[in-house]
């Protein structure tokens, strides 16, 4: 699974910003437009991760601006998503699933 996540980060990496330079191209080079696309990219994965049922995902070390209260809770008691904490709890944490 991890061979798999890594692959994707990669191909996220390399094939992401292509496609954000093209849509900002084809949007008369209006940037907000392209990296407003390229925010689509980790949502995308994110609920493909869910959609897998690959649970106890931490993130950080911020959490995404549009992640009111409500759906962090809702994605804490159905999915068990956390923000990170320290390196040694986290460690501690996702040993123990």
């Amino acid at each position: 699974m991890f061979s798999l996540l890594a692959m994707a980060g990669d191909l996220g990496g390399s094939i992401g910003p292509g496609i954000v330079g093209r849509i900002t191209q084809n949007a008369g080079n209006n940037i907000r437009i392209g990296m407003g696309f390229g925010l689509i990219f980790p949502v995308i994965l994110l609920l493909t991760l869910l959609h897998l049922g690959i649970k106890n995902i931490r993130l950080g070390p911020s959490l995404p601006a549009f992640l009111s209260p409500n759906i962090l809770n809702f994605l804490v008691e159905n999915y068990g998503i956390a923000p990170i904490t320290t390196p040694e709890e986290d460690i501690k944490t996702l040993m123990n699933h």
